[in-house]
């Protein structure tokens, strides 16, 4: 599975199918762990946010380990 059909399932997860598919084709431009990462601290505003942090670092993690 390509990283931003992982992102993909993640946001559906996270957010619901509807908001996921209004954002795919910024997922679609995703393409390594840091572009992941800007993507949610700064695209998605969860900066500063310790809980959505800590979520994000979780999957990352994740995507490490796959």
């Amino acid at each position: 599975m390509k990283l931003s059909e992982k992102v993909f399932k993640f946001e559906v997860e996270i957010s619901g199918e509807e908001f996921a598919l209004e954002v795919k084709n910024e997922i679609d431009k995703l393409k390594h762990l840091e572009d992941v990462k800007e993507y949610y601290l700064d695209y998605r505003g969860w900066r500063f946010n310790d809980s959505l942090e800590e979520l994000l670092i979780d999957f990352i993690i994740d995507l490490k380990m796959d």
